[in-house]
C-alpha cells in the first residue's frame, strides 16, 4: 500500500527551502528601466535633502520679529519663484514675495502664506499670520535627510516613490535583480483548457491561469507558461523536461500526492531532479513536494487542488522568490490579530484556512475564517484576503485569540 511521506513541520520545510535558494547576480540598469525590480545595493544621499533652506507655502518670506504685534506691514521688495537664488538680504521692514520650494533668502526665518496677506497700492503688503515664529512654512536644509546618510536599504521593491527619491539622489542607474524566471507547468488527464467544454469527466485548468496571475503581482517576476500534461509518465518526462529549462523555478501543479497516477516525484527523480522533502504538515497543502534540478533550479511539485496551490505558494513558493531576488525581508511578515469567531479544526495538522478581514470591537481588524467544502472549493475563496494560521497544538480557538494573518 502507497503511503504518505512523513511531513515537515512548515517552519523546517520552510527553512529547507530558504537554504537552497541562491540570490541572483546583480545588474545594472537605467533608473527609467527600475520599475518593480529588487534593489541590490544600498543607495545614499549625495546632497542634504531638502539642498537649502525652501519655503514650503506661497506667500511672503519674513522676519518673524517684526512682527511683536500681531500684524505687519512691511515693504516687497523682490519676488522669488522656485529656481532663482535671490542675492538680497532681507532686513527689519522688508519681505519677499515667494513661491513653494523656492529658497528663501538671507534674514527671513518664516513664511507667511499668501492666503494671510494683503497687498497694498504701494509695493507694501500687510500680513495677519495666523502662527509666526522662526521657521514657520519654512522646510529646513537637511530636515529629511543629511548627505551621506543611507536612503533606500537594498531588498526594496522600486515603486514609483522610490524612483522619485532614486532620481532626486542621482542614481541614473542602479543595481537590481534580474527577473526571478518561473515556469508554471499544470498536470492532470482531467483537464482541458478553459476555452473548451468539458466533458462529465473533465475540469478546465484554474491552476495554470491562477498561478500565472498569482505571479503577475510581483514584477520582478517572469512567470511562462510550460502548459499541461496528461498523467503518463512518458508525457510527463516530455513536458517537464521542456519545463526545466530556461528557469529558475519550476512550479508543478498536481500529481504529488501518493495515487497510483502521481507520477510527478518519480519523473522528477528521473531526469535528475533531487528531492529535498516530499510533504509538510500542514492542511492543505500536505502533498507539497520540493527539490532542487541541474544549476540549482527550485522545483515545487505543488498540490493540484486550487486553494492548496495558492496557499502552498504564498506560504513556501514565494518566500523562495524573494530571496533569489534579494528582496528583504525574504518571508514576507505575518500580521498578527484577532480571530472574530470561533474556529475548531478536526485534525491534528497545522492549518492555513482562508479567511477574510472584518471590523473587529473597539476599532480592531478581526480575522474571519471562511467555512469550504475543501481544497477545491476556489468559490469560497474568492471572498478570502489571506490565509489564517491554526496551529498545530489547538483545536479551538475562541473569539478574540490572537492568530498569525498571511494575506494574499
Amino acid at each position: 500500500m502507497t503511503r504518505h511521506p512523513a511531513p515537515a513541520e512548515r517552519e523546517k520545510a520552510l527553512d529547507l527551502i530558504l537554504r537552497l535558494c541562491k540570490t541572483a547576480a546583480a545588474e545594472e540598469v537605467r533608473l527609467g528601466d527600475a520599475h518593480g525590480r529588487i534593489l541590490r545595493r544600498d543607495v545614499k544621499a549625495d546632497r542634504d535633502a531638502p539642498p537649502f533652506d525652501r519655503a514650503a507655502m506661497d506667500g511672503y518670506a519674513v522676519r518673524s520679529r517684526d512682527f511683536e504685534a500681531p500684524s505687519a506691514r512691511l515693504r516687497v521688495v523682490a519676488e522669488i519663484p522656485a529656481g532663482i537664488l535671490y542675492k538680497g538680504r532681507i532686513r527689519s521692514g522688508l519681505c519677499a514675495r515667494i513661491m513653494t520650494g523656492a529658497p528663501m533668502p538671507a534674514g527671513a526665518d518664516a513664511v507667511v502664506p499668501v492666503e494671510e496677506s494683503e497687498p497694498g497700492r504701494d509695493g507694501t503688503v500687510s500680513l495677519l499670520p495666523s502662527e509666526i515664529r522662526p521657521g514657520v512654512f519654512v522646510h529646513r536644509r537637511g530636515a529629511d535627510i543629511r548627505k551621506g546618510r543611507p536612503a533606500i536599504a537594498a531588498g526594496a521593491v522600486i515603486g514609483g516613490i522610490h524612483s522619485a527619491a532614486l532620481a532626486s539622489f542621482g542614481a541614473a542607474r542602479v543595481k537590481v535583480s534580474p527577473p526571478v524566471r518561473v515556469n508554471v507547468l499544470t498536470t492532470g488527464s482531467e483537464v482541458v483548457p478553459p476555452s473548451a467544454v468539458p466533458g462529465p469527466q473533465q475540469i478546465r485548468n484554474a491552476n495554470g491561469p491562477g498561478l500565472m496571475s498569482f505571479l503577475a503581482r510581483f514584477p520582478w517576476v517572469r512567470a511562462r507558461s510550460a502548459g499541461t500534461a496528461g498523467d503518463d509518465r512518458d508525457i510527463l518526462a516530455s513536458a517537464l523536461g521542456k519545463a526545466l529549462r530556461k528557469c529558475d523555478v519550476l512550479a508543478v501543479t498536481g500529481g504529488v500526492s501518493a495515487g497510483r497516477y502521481d507520477f510527478v516525484p518519480a519523473v522528477l527523480e528521473s531526469l535528475g531532479v533531487k528531492k529535498v522533502f516530499h510533504g509538510v504538515a500542514l492542511r492543505p497543502g500536505r502533498p507539497l513536494w520540493f527539490g532542487t534540478g541541474e544549476g540549482g533550479t527550485l522545483v515545487f511539485g505543488l498540490p493540484g487542488n486550487p486553494v492548496s496551490v495558492f496557499a502552498a505558494s504564498r506560504i513556501f513558493m514565494l518566500p523562495a522568490l524573494r530571496k533569489i531576488a534579494g528582496a528583504v525581508p525574504a518571508v514576507p511578515p505575518l500580521l498578527r490579530l484577532p480571530i472574530g469567531i470561533r474556529h475548531e479544526k478536526f485534525h491534528s495538522l497545522e492549518e492555513a484556512r482562508i479567511a477574510s478581514l472584518a471590523d473587529g470591537p473597539h476599532g480592531t481588524t478581526a480575522v474571519m475564517p471562511i467555512e469550504y467544502s475543501g481544497s477545491a472549493d476556489f468559490v469560497a475563496a474568492l471572498q478570502s484576503d489571506g490565509l489564517m494560521m491554526h496551529p498545530a497544538d489547538k483545536k479551538v480557538l475562541k473569539p478574540g485569540a490572537m492568530v498569525d494573518f498571511m494575506p494574499w
